[in-house]
């Protein structure tokens, strides 16, 4: 068994519904695996079973709840029993796709040693994302997060560039998050 010290838990969570949590999940996952080659479990607590299964179907996998694609074990709606078994396994790393902030998130995000907060900037989504942000300083006001966005388009970007107040970096979006890969400048 792993020294927990020394592993990594990711907990990615979105403003919003709908933010990309589930796919820079999957690109944060795949990237620990390639780039640093080290154990990597990518659990699902989103509640949607939808995109788990499309994956798992399409890659053509077995097994019902767990499966491995490049290096990566899934892990599809795990329960508590489920996650305390994988937390305690030799993983170097774990990535937790917990879809939507809310209170029961909260709970279980304050645990993990990286907090990763995905919002979507679309000019529809602007409130909801401001009121989530809000209540997270509100409940998390010690939480260290790493914040990245997603824009819906190169016009809200531009127009979202003009609101001094924010300052989360943009992220470009891996349209095949499966596979990732080191940039040379």
């Amino acid at each position: 068994m792993k020294n927990n010290n020394q592993k990594r838990t990711f907990g990615v969570v979105g403003t919003v519904r709908g933010s990309g949590c589930t796919h820079f999940s999957i690109a944060l996952a795949n990237f620990l695996y390639m780039v640093y080659g080290k154990r990597t479990a990518l659990i699902e607590l989103n509640g949607s079973q939808n995109v788990f299964d499309k994956i798992r179907h399409e890659r053509k996998c077995d097994d019902e709840k767990v499966f491995k694609i490049h290096g990566v074990d899934y892990y599809k709606n795990a329960g508590h029993e489920e996650f305390v078994d994988i937390y305690g396994s030799d993983y170097d790393y774990i990535v937790i796709d917990f879809g939507a902030y809310s209170e029961q998130v909260r709970k279980k995000l304050v645990f993990c040693t990286d907090k990763c907060l995905i919002a979507n900037h679309t000019i529809w989504k602007e409130e909801e994302n401001e009121q989530t942000i809000e209540l997270i300083n509100q409940q998390m006001p010690e939480a260290k997060f790493k914040c990245l966005t997603y824009f819906g388009d190169d016009y809200d970007r531009k127009i979202y560039k003009q609101i001094p107040k924010l300052t989360i970096p943009r992220v470009e979006k891996q349209h095949f998050p499966f596979l990732m890969e080191v940039v040379k400048e």
